[in-house]
């Protein structure tokens, strides 16, 4: 009777749009359309530009402001809601876009003055979708934490990251098929223009997506999770920006962020070397956005995996318990550690042995094509995949951390966590950028071990993090036995 009860007032109150699933499978399509694309641009190495040389310091400057203003994404978040946030973001990809193919065409023209003109541009360009960035990932982190159940937040976690890797792997299908005929050295430079045209229209399209249907405000009964709950956030309305500051430094300041730093400095470090230093060097341009593709392919697999894992993988009786998340959590850590450690051992012998190594001393000319030369390609595109499926593991262990053992259910403290997240991370790339800025010349190997140590460093503060789990408050839905359907049966 009670979960009859129960049943019919979620039908009644429910509505499909204001359901958290339904808000996060959206914050999912925008983001398939937004980071998603800009994501399958870079992936292509140098945006996917002939003038590639301003793609480093427009990655530094995007990531420099994506850490600042990362840092107090929640408290924009606690005073303009995910709407604003997500739609206002949204565009800044869409400029970025714009801007590089101004960068890599040479529209403004060739001489000097033009060149130096567009190099500037687009590292504008990079300094506000940094702040642009910053808004939509708090934005869509605080949603996926705060939107899910106790039980689900896995669930969550993967159901997004599938969404949103789908758009990478579309607009690397895209790169390939719009692509498909540059197969020499000198026609497989840059993108076809048409690309860049497409991925501009598809930003737009998710920025109005998000304007139109992401709820403002999510508390008060206007966004329902699946077991009934409501979403929980702090008054925000009595708040002085001087207040909303203060507490974006104490989030900062926790002992578990500050644990948690060199997990989340190294969840973006590597991404650098890998599309920079690898995809962007080693293959021609419609083996780029093939392996772009792939790559994302294997993130929305990883993801799913581990979300499903990390919820405890069954659709069944449940409880939502300390002791559980630890069990998981330490599953989670573990499978981490194997993943990325065999990915980059794989990759140090790509980068040092395989057909005797590679430098960034020496040009690479023999560009590897998936079709001429499939027997070169196949290791290659192995140790992509398990660069792909090792980030996504880190990327939603990170979350899942955040959502399910420390900002549990409340959408403030989430926003708060997620802006410190996508602060650290930002740090980690901006400073990746910058070893890959050409006028610097450091070896593509160095970058590569360097984010190796970044990843073995962070994990004892990891696991400091995972073993006090099992001392944290629980709340009261840790003492609840849930069904399939999170509803409470009994107390346990």
């Amino acid at each position: 009777l009670h979960r009859a009860r129960s049943m019919t007032r979620r039908a009644c109150c429910v509505m499909p749009l204001n359901s958290g699933l339904t808000q996060v499978a959206i914050s999912g399509i925008v983001a398939f359309s937004c980071p998603g694309f800009f994501n399958a641009l870079s992936g292509l190495g140098g945006a996917g530009s002939e003038n590639a040389s301003a793609n480093a310091p427009a990655n530094v400057a995007l990531y420099v402001t994506f850490a600042v203003f990362g840092y107090f994404g929640g408290m924009f978040f606690n005073l303009y809601g995910p709407r604003v946030l997500m739609s206002c973001g949204g565009v800044t990809y869409a400029i970025y876009a714009a801007c590089a193919y101004i960068n890599g065409s040479g529209y403004l023209g060739s001489s000097p003055a033009a060149v130096t003109a567009s190099k500037t541009l687009f590292v504008l360009a990079g300094a506000l979708l940094g702040f642009g960035a910053a808004l939509f990932w708090t934005a869509q982190g605080a949603m996926m934490i705060a939107y899910a159940p106790e039980h689900r937040k896995g669930f969550y976690i993967g159901i997004f990251w599938f969404v949103f890797n789908l758009g990478g792997f579309m607009g690397g299908i895209l790169q390939f098929v719009l692509n498909y005929r540059a197969i020499e050295a000198d026609a497989a430079a840059q993108s076809n223009a048409l690309s860049y045209f497409v991925f501009v229209a598809t930003m737009l399209a998710g920025s109005l997506t998000a304007a139109i249907f992401v709820i403002p405000d999510p508390c008060h009964g206007k966004v329902i999770r699946e077991d009934g709950t409501e979403i929980k956030k702090e008054e925000v309305g009595n708040k002085s920006v001087r207040q909303e500051i203060m507490d974006v430094v104490e989030g900062a300041k926790s002992k578990d962020m500050q644990l948690l730093f060199l997990l989340f400095f190294g969840t973006n470090f590597f991404l650098t070397y890998v599309f920079n230093c690898f995809n962007g060097v080693m293959f021609n341009i419609r083996t780029r956005g093939l392996n772009s593709a792939i790559y994302f392919l294997s993130q929305m697999g990883g993801a799913s995996a581990l979300g499903r894992l990390l919820d405890g993988g069954s659709s069944g009786k449940r409880r939502v318990r300390q002791s559980d998340l630890f069990k998981r959590a330490k599953l989670g850590f573990w499978i981490l550690c194997v993943s990325f450690n065999l990915s980059y051992v794989l990759g140090a012998y790509v980068q040092l042995y395989y057909e005797g190594g590679y430098s960034r001393a020496v040009k690479y000319t023999n560009l590897i094509d998936f079709a001429q030369d499939s027997g070169r390609w196949v290791l290659p595109l192995l140790v992509l995949v398990l660069y792909g499926i090792s980030e996504a593991f880190v990327q939603a262990y990170s979350y899942w951390l955040l959502g399910a053992c420390l900002a549990k259910n409340d959408s403030t403290l989430s926003a708060r966590y997620t802006g410190c997240y996508k602060g650290a991370q930002s740090i980690g790339a901006a400073v990746a950028w910058a070893l890959n800025v050409e006028e610097f010349g450091i070896e593509y190997s160095t970058q590569f071990f360097i984010g190796w140590a970044v990843f073995l460093i962070g994990l004892p503060y990891t696991w400091a993090v995972v073993q006090q789990i099992p001392f944290r408050d629980g709340g009261d839905e840790g003492d609840l036995e849930r069904d399939g359907d999170g509803v409470a049966l009994k107390e346990a």
